[in-house]
């Protein structure tokens, strides 16, 4: 049965309206070239977190380089200041459905996290489609998640308590 459009909620209306325009839009005949919405999709990425602010009075935010199954891995890594002992970790993967995101799309989200749990949260900056097919994002997630879990003193973790997160992918 069909519901009328009166009937859906405001917030529903609200989210479906500019999701339908934008679908149009992506899939009119001059996005069809290859990677084109996807491209465009990064770029209002990069344009809506630019503004993302990584510093918390209460949490060190720090980027690190670690290897991976194909090429260098970047991960940002949340740590409670006050924290002087291993703590659990949180390996935190970006939604985007492994073809959009970046690490600033989940910022304020691990600063929460590390902030109330004053666990260890990693993001992880995987690579994306369709530059590099599935499953090379799962792969780097992957391999992060075993680095972290191989490396606990580089990052005052205890590698018994790992947990993993995210956000679509």
């Amino acid at each position: 049965m069909k519901r009328r459009a009166d009937q859906i909620s405001e917030d529903v209306r609200f989210v479906r309206n500019p999701i339908f325009r934008i679908s149009r839009w992506f899939y009119s005949p001059e996005m069809l070239i290859p990677g084109a919405g996807t491209r465009l999709l990064r770029y209002a990425e990069k344009v809506a977190y630019s503004n993302s602010s990584s510093e918390a009075e209460d949490v060190d935010t720090e980027e690190v380089i670690i290897p991976g199954p194909a090429e260098e891995i970047r991960i940002r890594v949340y740590s409670s200041k006050e924290s002087s002992e291993s703590t659990p970790a949180v390996m935190h993967f970006h939604g985007g459905g492994w073809i959009a995101g970046n690490l600033n799309g989940s910022d304020d989200l691990c600063l929460e996290i590390a902030r109330k749990t004053g666990a260890t949260v990693i993001s992880v900056d995987y690579r994306l489609a369709p530059e590099n097919s599935f499953p090379a994002g799962f792969e780097d997630c992957y391999a992060a998640t075993r680095y972290v879990q191989e490396n606990p003193e580089s990052f005052g973790v205890d590698p018994e308590r790992i947990v993993v997160t995210g956000v679509s992918a």
